[in-house]
């Protein structure tokens, strides 16, 4: 075992790197539209197809077809009598209901002549929480209990409390710990949902409880209709079913859990791990286990073909080359136009901002990549970014590091995070060599994976 403990520089100068702050000047130009650009000739289109070549390139993909299976499938089927409402509305009904809250302020002090100076002073007109910092030296924080019901507080001051009235002092009460006095701040009425609302809710909780129930049923028999060798229409045709269920289709679909199209960039298709899993494990032609896709909906599958590798021809995807030329031009065109409108203003940028590397976005802006990419910039040159919505020109003024409270424990962490990664990097390194060097080649894996669990101290 390794005990290795990394210099506090490196530890410092990873948290400053943390807390770094920048004060930046920036202009924003929102995308052109795609319309305003001009159709491009034909040769252009194939120059660009020629140059990314590479991107138009299908992985070997599956075409499929699938059905879901969801409890409102079976609604129609679903019988709720009188007395299961009136059942459910007997289990259920302090489901409906909120109970009253109030905001307590509270000052307990095992010091009774403090406690009666406090009395007096509010006695007279001096407001509770002014009274509590002058003679306890308590905030708000300090003495507000927040919003609580009778049920949680002990039932010696529930009664008096929850009898009162907003603005009532009550106390002083003798307790275990001391001599108590209470403020009642706010009081929020008890609230309870009407009767029809209440059982309109329940024949609904119904519906879906009794239709995951005839949904587990019917699974069983689905199960012995694929033993039997029947395929998704016959299936869906069955009497399982009242209502129709429709057979989907995806097509193109890769193992990276990707849709793609000669038309359309490719698409990410998630329907869980269980789904793509299956896709690739059923036999062509063949229906798949049931899959479960969480919350009571299950699937089925049946693989239509399987398609190799394609490297694709221009015009099988000419459509989707002039989008992806356009979509580019568009972002040309106006980062073109936002470096024209600052050379005409000096290069001055109109806008200004401090931002922490920790921020998630700058002021209005909805991309999250954004502060990343601006803490990225090393120069103090006018850099052009691409957001969601258009490009930004940025210019790093200053940088500093933002003031923090040293943590020994977050220190701590930090060193030992470090320690072990450093002793796999560099065990991984010399049993690879180790290897290399003398050849081996029987029990290489074990070694290495014994030293890479190791636990550093």
């Amino acid at each position: 075992q390794l005990n290795h403990t990394y210099d506090n520089k490196i530890v410092k100068a990873i948290i400053d790197y943390q807390n770094e702050v920048r004060d930046i000047e920036f202009e924003f130009m929102k995308y052109l539209n795609k319309k305003d650009i001009q159709q491009p000739e034909i040769k252009t289109l194939e120059e660009f197809f020629r140059t990314n070549k590479s991107s138009y390139v299908f992985p070997k993909t599956r075409d499929i077809k699938y059905i879901e299976i969801k409890p409102s499938d079976f609604h129609d089927e679903v019988k709720i009598t009188k007395k299961q409402i009136n059942d459910k509305y007997e289990i259920d009904k302090s489901n409906y209901i909120t109970a009253e809250k109030r905001e307590i302020y509270q000052i307990i002090s095992q010091e009774k002549n403090k406690v009666d100076e406090l009395k007096k002073l509010i006695n007279d007109g001096t407001p509770f929480q002014t009274a509590a910092t002058k003679i306890f030296n308590l905030s708000k924080d300090d003495i507000n209990l927040g919003l609580l019901t009778k049920k949680e507080l002990p039932d010696i001051s529930a009664e008096p409390l929850f009898s009162g009235k907003k603005n009532d002092v009550i106390g002083p009460l003798k307790t275990e710990f001391g001599f108590n006095v209470y403020k009642i701040v706010n009081i929020i009425p008890k609230t309870e949902i009407k009767y029809e609302d209440i059982i309109k809710d329940i024949k609904l909780n119904l519906l879906n409880e009794l239709s995951i129930e005839i949904l587990y049923e019917k699974l069983d028999l689905i199960e012995d209709l694929i033993a039997e060798g029947n395929n998704l229409e016959e299936i869906t045709r069955s009497d399982i079913f009242k209502n129709k269920i429709f057979v989907k289709q995806l097509n193109k679909v890769s193992e990276d859990s990707f849709l793609h199209s000669y038309t359309k960039n490719k698409t990410f298709f998630n329907k869980g791990e269980d789904f793509l899993k299956n896709i690739w494990m059923t036999k062509l032609n063949e229906t798949s286990d049931i899959i479960d896709l969480k919350n009571d909906t299950y699937a089925l599958i049946q693989v239509k073909r399987e398609n190799s590798k394609e490297m694709l021809a221009f015009e099988q995807v000419r459509e989707k080359v002039l989008d992806q030329w356009t979509s580019m031009e568009v972002v040309n065109q106006t980062k073109a136009k936002l470096k024209k409108l600052i050379l005409s203003k000096n290069e001055n940028l109109t806008s200004n901002s401090t931002i922490k590397r920790k921020q998630k976005n700058l002021d209005n802006f909805s991309d999250n990549s954004l502060i990343f990419n601006i803490f990225e910039i090393d120069n103090k040159d006018i850099n052009f970014l691409n957001t969601v919505d258009g490009v930004i020109a940025v210019k790093v003024k200053n940088r500093k590091v933002d003031n923090y409270q040293k943590n020994i424990e977050i220190n701590n962490n930090l060193n030992l995070s470090l320690s072990k990664s450093f002793f796999n990097d560099y065990s991984n390194y010399f049993i690879k060599n180790l290897a290399t060097k003398h050849k081996l080649v029987r029990n290489y894996i074990d070694l290495e994976n014994f030293l890479l669990n190791t636990e550093v101290q």
